[in-house]
C-alpha cells in the first residue's frame, strides 16, 4: 500500500513537473503607478497573490498564459513570452460591475459572466451597512426577489424564519430558503453565525443557479461564505466593536378598551348577573376588583358611594403604565469581533472570535453568544496538493422572563386598571385563579398549605428559564491536482447541536405553590399528604442533531477550443439524526440536581373540590428520534464559446429515506439547462448608450421535502398517564400518523427565467431585468380518501401552484468626482396562484375561505375573502347579505354563503417590494439611507369582540367608537353592544370588507453613516473607521389611514434603535 501511494504521488510530480516555468512580476495601476496588493493570479489551476509591493511569483500552467483579478481594475489575460527577467503589468482601474463578481453556489465559484442563472451577491460591505446580531437580518431590503413575510401570523408560517425568495412555493411543507455555510447545508440555528465572520452571501433565485442542490432548492438556496485567510499576505487583526440602544415599547400604541369603558361593561354584566356563577361556583375562581367591590356593596359589607369612589379611582388607571414601568426597559445591545489572519505562500489561516450580549426590551430577557471560528490551508505540495481544515463553535444562551405570561393568563385576563404596586413601589395582591376571600378563610384555618396568594411583581424572580444552544462544526477537505485544470476534492463536515430549554419554577413562584395546595391532601389527622412534593418544578426540553457530510467531487477548468469549459461532478452522502426529549420533574433542588418521583397515573381531589377526584399529576414526557438519509449524484458544466456564447446544464440525483421505494427506483433527476449571450461583443453591435449588453435564458427543476411524511407508515406512542393518559385501560397507545405512501416524492418546482444584463459607458447606469415563471408540481396537499379506509383524507403529491414575477435592480453612478453619489434601486413582482387542490369546503362553506382554514384553486395562497358589508341598521345591528338581500341570519350567513357571494380583494402578501438605497461619499466620509416599499396587498384590522367582552374579557379600543344612539349608522361602522354573546354576529362584522384596507406603504428602512481614517502601516493601525446607523425610522406613507404600520396590527411597531462602532485595522 506505501509503495502504490508513493508511486501515485510521484506520477502526480511527474505530470506537474512538465513544462513549469516560474514568473515574477509586480502589479502597478496604470492611473499613479500605485501598487496592488491582493489581487488574484492564475495561470491553469495554480494561484497566487500580490502581496503589499504588488510582488507575486507563480508557476505558468502549460499554455504559458496568465489571468490578474484585482478590486477596482479590469481584468488581464496575457500570454508570458519570457520569464528571466520580473514582469511588470499596469492594470486599468475600473468602476466595479457585473462582470467582476465572484458567486458561490456552494459547490463551486464561478464569475458571473460565465453563468447563465440568477444570483445575487449580498458582499462584505453591504453586509456590514446593518449591525444586527441575526446575519440574515441584514439580508432584509437589499436581496430582490427575497421579502420578509411581517404580515402574516407564526401560526400560518409554521414555525419558519419567514423569508420566501421569489413567492411561496409550497404549501404545507416550509418555504424556507435552503441555507449553506461553507459548501455544506447548515441544520444549526441561524442566530449562532456570527455576522462578522462572513465574507458574503450569494442568493440562488432559478433553477441554473440552484437545482445543483436538487431536491433542497425549491424555496431557493441562500449561499453563506465565511471569512478565510489568504496566501501571501502579512499578519493582519481586524477588530469591531458595536453598541446599539433601542427605545422602549410604547404600550399605549395598543389599540385597547379604556379602564372606565371595560368597568362600564363590568357594571353592566353584573346587573345582568354574569357573575353569579362564578360566585358560588365550587371552584372558587377569581373575580376582578370592580366585581368584588359590586359584591360588598350589594352586600352591605360596603356603602355604594364608598364602591363607587374606589371605582371611579380605579377609571383613571391605565395597566400600561405599570407594565411599561416594571416589565418593559430600553434595549441595549454589545457585539465585539476579533479576527486575525495571515498567509505565506504555502499556508494561510483565519482566527476569528465574537461577542455578543443583548438586552431586550421585557425586563429579564437577554441573549449573550460567544462564537470562535478557525480556517486552515496548507499545501502540502506546492501547486499539486492543499489540504483544508476549519472548527466553528458557538454557545448561545437566551435568558426568557416569562413572568409576563403568567400575568396574562388570570382567570379574569389582565383588565385595563390593574394596578401593579401601590404608590411606594411595593407588590400589590392579586386574584390569579382563586378570590382573596377564599384564600383568607384557607389561611384562617391554620392547615399549613402554602401561601396561596399572588403578586406579580414579586413573583418575577422565581420562574426562570434559559436556553442553552451549542452549534459546533468540524470539516476538512483535501484538493489534488491530477493535471493542468483538473482537481479531485474530498470533503467531509461534521455539524452537531445541542439544545437545553428548560425551565425552573421554584417553590417561591406562585405556579409551583399552587400546584403543590390544589392537590395536598389533609389527613384526619391533621396532616398533610402532598402529591406534588416541596421544592421546584423544572420542565426539561433537551436535544441534539448530528449530521455526517462526505462529498467526492471533480473539477475541470480548461480552455477547449474557443471556449472555456468549467464543469463539475460529484457523488455525496448525507445523514441527518435529531433526537428530542422532555419531561417534567417535581420537588427539584437546583442545588444539588434532585428531584422526587411521584404518581402520573393516580387520580386526586381537589382541595377546593372535593368533588373534582380525577385530577392528574402533569407529565409532559415525549421522546423524538428521527434518522434522515441522503445519497446523491450531481454535475454541473458550463461553456463559455469565444467570449460571448454561454451554454450550461447542470443534472442531480437525489435518494433519501424520506422518500417511497417507487421514487427511489425511478432516480429521475433534477435538471437545468442555460443559455447566455453577450450581445455587446457581437461585430454588429455599436451602441455607445449600452456598450454591454447580455442576454440570459434557463430554464430546470428544483426539488422541497416535507420532513413531516414519511414513505413508510410512521405513529406516535404514549405512555399513557399524565397528560396522555388512557382513562380507559390506562395502557399506552399509539396513533398513526401519516398512512405508507410508496410513491412518497419530493415537491417539485420548474422554474424559466429570462434575463437582461445591462450597463452604459463607464458602468453610470447598470442593472439587469429578469421575468420568471415558477410551477409547484407534486406538492403536498391533501386528497379526499373513501370512509372505509379508517381516514377521510390523504396528504400526499396531489397539488399545484405558479408564480409569475419580475425582478429588476438598476444601480446608478450620479456623480463621480469628489463628490459621489450612487443610487441603487429595485422593485419586485410576484405573483402566486393555488392551480390545484382537490379538497373543496362541504357545501362552498365560505366561512372556510374567509378564515383561510382552506386552500383555494384559482387564488394565493394567503388571499383575503370578507362578507359583503351591508352597514348597521337602525338598532346599531351588523347587516351581511343572504342570497343577494341584506340579512341578519349570521349563523346563515356563515354556513350557506356561496363563495360567489364573498367580496375577494387580493393577496395578503406584497404583490410589489422594493427598496431606494442612495449613498453619499466625500473623501473619507460616507452616508447613506434605505427606503423600502411594499404594494398591492390587503390587511384585516383588528376590531371590537364582543362575543369576549361580554365574557368579561377585555376587548379593542373601538369599543369608543360603537353605535350607542339611533342615528349613529351613519357615523360609524362598530357594532352597538348586544344582548347577548352571540359570536357569528361578531365574526360577520369582523370579517367583513368594512375593515379590510389596502396595506401598500413605504417606510424609511435605516440611516448609515461612516468615517474612515487610514494612517501609515508604521504605526501599527493602518485604518480606523467610526460608523453609525438608525434603524425603524417609521412609515414615510400608506394607503390606509386607519392602522399605524399595516404590517405590525397590534400596535407594537419595530423600536427605533441607534447604534455607534467602530472598525480597526491594524
Amino acid at each position: 500500500m506505501k509503495i502504490f501511494i508513493i508511486g501515485f504521488i510521484c506520477c502526480l510530480l511527474q505530470l506537474s513537473g512538465y513544462g513549469q516555468q516560474v514568473l515574477k512580476g509586480k502589479l502597478v495601476s496604470e492611473k499613479d503607478s500605485t501598487t496592488v496588493s491582493g489581487a488574484l493570479i492564475s495561470s491553469g489551476d495554480r494561484t497566487a497573490s500580490s502581496d503589499s509591493k504588488g510582488e507575486f511569483s507563480i508557476t505558468l500552467g502549460t499554455q504559458n498564459t496568465i489571468r490578474v483579478k484585482a478590486m477596482g481594475y479590469a481584468d488581464l489575460q496575457l500570454t508570458v513570452k519570457s520569464v528571466n527577467e520580473l514582469l511588470v503589468i499596469y492594470l486599468t482601474e475600473q468602476s466595479q460591475d457585473l462582470q467582476e463578481v465572484i458567486v458561490s453556489t456552494g459547490y463551486q465559484q464561478l464569475p458571473r459572466e460565465r453563468a447563465t442563472g440568477s444570483f445575487v451577491q449580498v458582499d462584505q460591505q453591504l453586509l456590514n451597512r446593518s449591525v444586527t446580531t441575526k446575519i440574515l437580518d441584514r439580508l432584509a431590503d437589499v436581496v430582490p426577489g427575497l421579502i420578509f413575510n411581517r404580515n402574516i401570523g407564526t401560526s400560518e408560517t409554521r414555525g419558519e424564519n419567514g423569508i420566501s425568495v421569489r413567492g411561496r412555493n409550497t404549501i404545507f411543507a416550509k418555504s424556507d430558503p435552503l441555507i449553506v455555510l461553507d459548501n455544506f447545508p447548515y441544520e444549526g440555528d441561524l442566530g449562532s453565525i456570527n455576522p462578522n465572520d462572513i465574507e458574503s452571501i450569494t442568493v440562488l433565485r432559478d433553477a441554473a443557479a440552484a437545482s445543483i442542490w436538487g431536491a433542497k432548492a425549491g424555496n431557493g438556496v441562500i449561499v453563506i461564505t465565511s471569512k478565510k485567510g489568504k496566501y501571501n499576505q502579512p499578519l493582519s487583526v481586524n477588530f469591531n466593536a458595536v453598541t446599539t440602544t433601542g427605545q422602549k415599547p410604547d404600550l399605549m400604541l395598543q389599540p385597547r378598551m379604556s379602564s372606565a369603558d371595560y368597568i362600564d361593561i363590568e357594571r353592566l354584566l353584573f346587573s345582568r348577573g354574569f357573575y353569579t356563577s362564578a360566585e358560588r361556583s365550587i371552584n372558587k375562581p377569581a373575580l376582578s376588583p370592580v366585581v368584588e367591590l359590586l359584591i360588598a356593596a350589594r352586600d352591605g359589607k360596603l356603602t355604594t358611594d364608598d364602591a363607587d369612589a374606589q371605582i371611579t379611582a380605579l377609571k383613571s388607571h391605565d395597566v400600561r403604565t405599570d407594565l411599561e414601568k416594571y416589565y418593559y426597559q430600553p434595549s441595549f445591545n454589545q457585539q465585539y469581533g476579533l479576527q486575525i489572519n495571515a498567509g505565506t505562500p504555502t499556508h494561510r489561516y483565519l482566527l476569528s472570535a465574537g461577542y455578543d450580549k443583548n438586552r431586550n426590551t421585557q425586563v429579564g430577557n437577554g441573549l449573550t453568544r460567544l462564537s470562535l471560528r478557525f480556517n486552515n490551508n496548507v499545501k502540502l505540495i506546492k501547486e499539486v496538493l492543499e489540504l483544508s481544515t476549519g472548527v466553528f463553535v458557538a454557545d448561545n444562551r437566551n435568558q426568557i422572563n416569562r413572568a409576563l405570561n403568567d400575568l396574562t393568563t388570570l382567570s379574569y385576563g389582565l383588565i385595563p386598571y390593574t394596578s401593579l404596586a401601590d404608590a411606594d413601589g411595593n407588590a400589590l395582591e392579586m386574584g390569579k385563579l382563586m378570590r382573596p376571600a377564599y384564600l383568607s378563610s384557607v389561611e384562617a384555618l391554620g392547615q399549613g398549605l402554602l401561601d396561596w396568594r399572588y403578586k406579580p411583581l414579586d413573583d418575577m424572580c422565581y420562574r426562570g428559564y434559559e436556553t442553552s444552544l451549542s452549534d459546533y462544526q468540524l470539516n476538512t477537505g483535501l484538493r489534488a491536482r491530477v493535471m493542468d485544470g483538473l482537481n479531485v476534492d474530498l470533503m467531509y463536515q461534521y455539524a452537531g447541536q445541542r439544545f437545553d430549554d428548560s425551565e425552573l419554577r421554584q417553590e417561591q413562584s406562585y405556579y409551583v405553590r399552587d400546584q403543590i395546595n390544589r392537590l395536598t391532601i389533609v389527613n384526619t389527622d391533621g396532616s398533610l399528604t402532598r402529591p406534588i412534593p416541596l421544592g421546584g418544578i423544572r420542565n426539561a426540553d433537551l436535544g441534539k442533531m448530528g449530521s455526517h457530510n462526505l462529498r467526492a467531487q471533480l473539477s475541470l477548468d480548461k480552455q477547449v477550443g474557443a471556449g472555456d469549459l468549467s464543469a463539475i461532478a460529484g457523488y455525496e452522502i448525507r445523514e441527518v439524526n435529531t433526537y428530542r426529549e422532555q419531561y417534567m420533574q417535581y420537588g427539584y433542588d437546583s442545588e444539588h440536581a434532585t428531584s422526587r418521583v411521584v404518581d402520573f397515573i393516580g387520580s386526586y381531589k381537589l382541595y377546593y373540590n372535593q368533588n373534582s377526584a380525577s385530577n392528574l399529576i402533569p407529565n409532559a414526557q415525549s421522546m423524538t428520534d428521527a434518522t434522515d438519509r441522503y445519497i446523491s449524484w450531481y454535475g454541473n458544466a458550463g461553456y463559455l464559446w469565444k467570449g460571448k456564447y454561454l451554454l450550461s446544464g447542470s443534472a442531480r440525483v437525489d435518494r433519501s429515506n424520506i422518500f417511497g421505494v417507487n421514487t427511489n427506483q425511478k432516480g429521475v433527476p433534477l435538471w437545468s439547462a442555460g443559455l447566455g449571450w453577450e450581445i455587446s461583443k457581437e461585430g454588429f453591435y455599436h451602441s455607445g448608450i449600452l456598450p454591454y449588453l447580455k442576454a440570459r435564458l434557463t430554464f430546470g427543476y428544483n426539488g422541497n421535502v416535507d420532513r413531516s411524511l414519511s414513505a413508510l407508515t410512521t405513529a406516535t406512542y404514549n405512555n399513557g398517564s399524565g397528560n396522555q393518559n388512557n382513562r380507559s385501560t390506562g395502557l399506552p397507545y399509539a396513533t398513526i400518523s401519516n398512512p405508507p405512501n410508496p410513491e412518497l416524492r419530493w415537491e417539485k418546482v420548474s422554474i424559466l427565467n429570462a434575463a437582461v444584463d445591462f450597463a452604459s459607458r463607464a458602468n453610470r447606469i447598470s442593472g439587469s431585468i429578469e421575468v420568471f415563471d415558477k410551477k409547484g408540481l407534486d406538492l403536498i396537499g391533501n386528497s379526499p380518501l373513501a370512509p372505509s379506509t379508517g381516514r377521510s383524507t390523504f396528504k400526499g403529491n396531489s397539488a399545484e401552484m405558479s408564480t409569475l414575477g419580475v425582478d429588476a435592480a438598476l444601480k446608478t453612478l450620479n456623480l463621480t468626482g469628489r463628490f459621489k453619489w450612487s443610487s441603487d434601486i429595485f422593485l419586485s413582482y410576484s405573483k402566486e396562484i393555488i392551480e390545484e387542490y382537490n379538497i373543496k369546503s362541504n357545501n362552498a362553506v365560505s366561512a372556510d375561505y374567509v378564515l383561510g382554514i382552506l386552500p383555494l384553486a384559482g387564488k394565493p395562497q394567503y388571499p383575503m375573502f370578507s362578507y359583503k358589508w351591508g352597514g348597521l341598521d337602525a338598532v346599531g345591528d351588523p347587516q351581511g347579505y343572504l342570497n343577494g338581500e341584506l340579512s341578519k341570519d349570521y349563523a346563515k350567513i356563515m354556513s350557506s354563503a356561496t363563495l360567489e357571494e364573498l367580496v375577494y380583494h387580493g393577496p395578503r402578501r406584497p404583490v410589489y417590494f422594493g427598496a431606494l438605497r442612495n449613498t453619499f461619499a466625500y473623501h473619507d466620509f460616507s452616508f447613506s439611507f434605505n427606503i423600502a416599499y411594499r404594494m398591492g396587498y390587503y390587511i384585516r384590522r383588528n376590531t371590537v369582540n364582543y362575543n369576549d367582552l361580554l365574557a368579561g374579557i377585555t376587548t379593542h379600543s373601538d369599543y369608543a367608537l360603537r353605535w350607542q344612539n339611533p342615528g349613529d349608522e351613519m357615523l360609524t361602522i362598530v357594532p352597538a353592544v348586544p344582548a347577548a354573546r352571540n359570536l357569528n354576529r361578531d365574526r360577520v362584522y369582523q370579517f367583513s370588507e368594512a375593515l379590510v384596507d389596502k396595506a401598500d406603504h413605504i417606510r424609511l428602512q435605516d440611516i448609515s453613516f461612516d468615517y474612515t481614517l487610514r494612517f501609515k502601516q508604521h504605526k501599527g493601525i493602518s485604518q480606523l473607521q467610526l460608523y453609525s446607523y438608525i434603524s425603524n425610522l417609521g412609515i414615510i406613507w400608506k394607503a390606509s389611514k386607519n392602522v399605524k404600520d399595516p404590517d405590525y396590527l397590534s400596535g407594537m411597531v419595530p423600536l427605533r434603535q441607534l447604534s455607534f462602532g467602530l472598525r480597526a485595522t491594524f
